[in-house]
């Protein structure tokens, strides 16, 4: 059965410009999460990073973050992002 609802997105395509809230909850998950994935990107290249000369003093390699750390913040960063897309 066709609904006569149409999806969310194109509503707010319909009314024109979305909300400055929307707008700002979007904005703040791209940054966390973008974040996020830095942060677990270096720990997955953790190995490599001391091998190349830009990458090389970064505070993973240089051991002022733990490993540990690095996957807590990647993990708090992307669970914040979940809790504004909630």
């Amino acid at each position: 059965m066709i609904t006569k609802k149409l999806p969310q997105a194109i509503q707010y395509a319909a009314r024109g410009a979305p909300s400055v809230t929307l707008i700002v909850i979007f904005t703040l998950g791209t940054v966390l999460m973008r974040s996020a994935g830095c942060a677990f990107n270096d720990w997955a290249d953790v190995r490599y990073d001391s091998h190349v000369a830009r990458t090389r003093h970064r505070p993973l390699v240089t051991g002022e973050v733990s490993p540990r750390e690095a996957l807590a913040v990647a993990a708090a960063l992307a669970a914040v992002a979940f809790v504004l897309a909630l």
